[in-house]
């Protein structure tokens, strides 16, 4: 890096920004760094429209270069009826998961009391939540016990299977028939391409970068975020509508595969920095 910021013209300096800005860095500082760039890489062109009133880097000069995805990994030929049995889940049993955290900003509240107005008509259905509250962190452990104390309320307590931490969240994802990210907002949602990855229809908020990943609807199915009848309705309209779900899960595989597979997301990167 340090000849790089001296000037060497030979030599290009590469930013990469993995999250948004809450505070502007154009002190003189910040502008004689940032001058020397050659190329700052980001997630998504959401997120290169929200950091440019926060870096004193020109336009011109972003690139979008997704994080990319494992899809030896993430892959439909995990689903596997063994697997979800362990899970607490039927073969004839429909699974609604979601994986992240246990965090206010992630929505598992909202998700849970949207399952609930479906479930009453769609009996078959299960909710799996992946994840736990980080420990030591008073507001996420809080939170956690907000979400099993609502479920025992509404009285789903059979019908949500809480997985905390899981290393094979890999298995997971192939073994649901639908992914929801209830996020209030993600940079980038990195789940969801994972979930894209292994053949399941992704219903996603409409905010951040899961937007722009889904394709504005064409590769999975949108809803406003915190907002528990916007997402019922679109369970609604998924859970009744099969050869939808079917055919929006074949184009985002198709998508990913041509978009965040490893060797398609380095060629993007060597296009912008050559």
């Amino acid at each position: 890096v340090s000849p790089a910021m001296l000037g060497f013209p030979d030599i290009q300096l590469i930013g990469f920004a993995q999250m948004l800005l809450g505070v502007k860095k154009k002190d003189f500082l910040h502008r004689w760094i940032y001058k020397r760039l050659n190329k700052l890489c980001v997630l998504t062109h959401w997120q290169k429209k929200a950091l440019l009133p926060y870096l004193p880097v020109h336009e011109d000069l972003y690139c979008t270069v997704p994080n990319f995805v494992d899809c030896n990994k993430f892959n439909p030929n995990r689903r596997s009826e063994a697997f979800r049995y362990q899970l607490g889940i039927r073969e004839d049993q429909f699974a609604i998961g979601a994986v992240g955290r246990l965090d206010r900003q992630k929505g598992q509240l909202e998700l849970v009391k949207a399952f609930h107005k479906v479930s009453q008509k769609y009996v078959n259905c299960k909710l799996v939540l992946v994840g736990e509250a980080t420990q030591g962190e008073e507001a996420q452990m809080a939170y956690a016990k907000d979400i099993h104390k609502l479920v025992e309320d509404l009285n789903l307590q059979t019908r949500v299977i809480f997985t905390g931490f899981r290393k094979d969240v890999y298995k997971i994802y192939a073994n649901l028939d639908l992914f929801v990210l209830p996020s209030y907002r993600e940079t980038f949602g990195f789940v969801v391409v994972e979930a894209m990855a292994s053949g399941v229809p992704v219903l996603g908020t409409n905010a951040g970068g899961v937007t722009e990943i889904l394709g504005s609807g064409n590769y999975g199915y949108l809803c406003e975020p915190q907002d528990v009848d916007s997402m019922a309705d679109k369970l609604e309209h998924i859970l009744s509508n099969q050869k939808d779900r079917e055919f929006t899960a074949q184009a985002a595989l198709t998508h990913v595969r041509n978009t965040y597979e490893k060797s398609k997301v380095y060629q993007s990167l060597m296009k912008h920095i050559q």
